[in-house]
């Protein structure tokens, strides 16, 4: 049987509407940038470094969300 739809590769989809493509700028352009520049700042990329096995101590932000599931035997 065949599918009228076809798969394309991810880097050949183009966005130039006004719908899409100015969020998609948004993103790329400020959003992006600052998350990344903030998980930096409070240690967050730094953690994922020491969990991929080198040494260290974990820092930065760790949420109570986190901390009570493992007090509280994961409930």
């Amino acid at each position: 049987m065949d599918y009228p739809i076809q798969s394309v590769l991810f880097t050949s989809v183009k966005f130039n509407d006004q719908f899409w493509a100015p969020g998609i700028k948004t993103n790329h352009d400020i959003t992006l940038p600052f998350t990344l520049g903030k998980c930096d700042e409070t240690g967050r990329i730094k953690n994922f470094e020491i969990a991929g096995g080198r040494e260290g101590d974990v820092a930065g932000y760790v949420s109570m969300w986190v901390c009570r599931k493992f007090l509280h035997n994961n409930e």
